[in-house]
């Protein structure tokens, strides 16, 4: 038989789980019922957390202390305890906390947004304060949750993008337009920092993509023909006029090509020149004379231009089907800064100390001593 106690305040005989356990007394249960303990607290609940208020203001300082003497064993065994006791009822605990969202799910977004509003410096300048702690840890974390659940990442980006495609193309117009400066400079420094990483992803994914992405080029390509070749060339006379390298490749191609009157063609003016174009470039600026710079680097009168010491002319007797001799005219050695107005004046003149550099030249690409 159940034992039992009488509540001091109804005065009715109950069992002892009807009481709440108490260690201030001897049967270890308090002398009221649970029913009247909770009469007493709803009848009285200001007054008592008025009066708590109160104590805790006149002993502030003792209670901090009190707090601070607790022993770490004694935090750890509760700790403990308290993961114990979830552990043993987690999927209660969680099912009661899912149960509770769902049911009051309108009450705790609006209490959330309350309590971000009134908070809202604070919490911006402590979160600020984490990250700037924990940058690492979290970079990991987030990491490893979206390897994790990547495909449930992206349909659900995919689905959130779809039932809001236009909404988010102007939010993100909007900020693309107000801080554009900003954008491209943190997009150039990134690029800078990452470069090989984002060339190596690329590869990869083009790769791994490639009927899809060549589809995908030709369709454009063939709704917007007029639009991409108009883009291309602009964009292709704005680095020839920023970009002193790229105007030498440019350059050097098409002499080699007006050069060359049949498809015999047998080498690449840029790769044969025996060394890269940024240090082809270092070279010919230590041949400059004096007035010249990258600034007045042309073909009208008042600029200079790369001259063929050995001319790249067939009209010469050049043999340009001879792979010896391509590489011989087109290499770094051959090359060299000049006026245009003595180019002009050189014209296909071949000097007896040309003709000793191309000689040598050509033995040294055939081969021979």
């Amino acid at each position: 038989m159940a034992k039992k106690k009488r509540c001091s305040k109804c005065g009715v005989a109950k069992v002892l789980e009807d009481f709440h356990k108490s260690t201030r007394s001897k049967d270890g249960h308090e002398a009221r019922c649970k029913k009247c303990h909770k009469a007493y607290c709803d009848g009285k609940r200001e007054r008592i957390r008025k009066a708590n208020r109160e104590y805790y203001a006149a002993n502030r300082e003792q209670i901090r202390e009190r707090k601070k003497l607790e022993s770490a064993a004694s935090r750890r065994k509760r700790l403990q305890r308290g993961k114990l006791y979830y552990l043993r009822n987690q999927k209660k605990k969680l099912e009661y906390a899912k149960a509770y969202r769902e049911d009051n799910r309108e009450r705790l977004r609006a209490e959330a947004r309350d309590r971000y509003h009134a908070n809202r410096e604070y919490n911006i300048e402590k979160n600020k304060e984490y990250r700037a702690a924990n940058r690492d840890s979290l970079i990991e974390k987030q990491r490893a949750y979206r390897v994790a659940y990547r495909e449930r990442i992206a349909a659900k980006s995919r689905a959130t993008y779809r039932a809001n495609r236009e909404q988010i193309r102007k939010r993100l117009k909007a900020h693309y337009d107000a801080n554009r400066t900003e954008i491209l400079q943190q997009k150039k420094v990134y690029h800078a920092a990452n470069r090989e990483q984002i060339a190596t992803k690329k590869a990869a994914r083009y790769v791994a993509n490639r009927e899809q992405i060549a589809a995908k080029k030709k369709k454009y390509y063939e709704a917007n023909r007029n639009k991409v070749i108009e883009q291309s060339v602009a964009n292709h006379r704005h680095r020839r006029r920023t970009d002193p390298g790229f105007r030498l490749q440019v350059n050097l191609r098409r002499r080699f090509r007006l050069a060359i009157h049949s498809n015999s063609k047998s080498g690449s003016a840029v790769r044969d020149l025996g060394m890269p174009i940024a240090e082809f470039k270092a070279y010919i600026e230590s041949l400059w004379q004096p007035g010249m710079s990258w600034a007045n680097y042309g073909n009208t009168p008042g600029t200079w231009q790369i001259d063929h010491i050995y001319p790249l002319n067939p009209d010469c007797g050049l043999d340009l089907t001879v792979r010896a001799n391509t590489l011989a005219v087109c290499n770094w050695r051959n090359l060299r800064p000049l006026w245009h107005e003595s180019h002009k004046a050189k014209g296909n003149i071949v000097t007896p100390a040309a003709q000793r550099l191309f000689a040598r030249l050509c033995r040294k690409f055939a081969g021979k001593p």
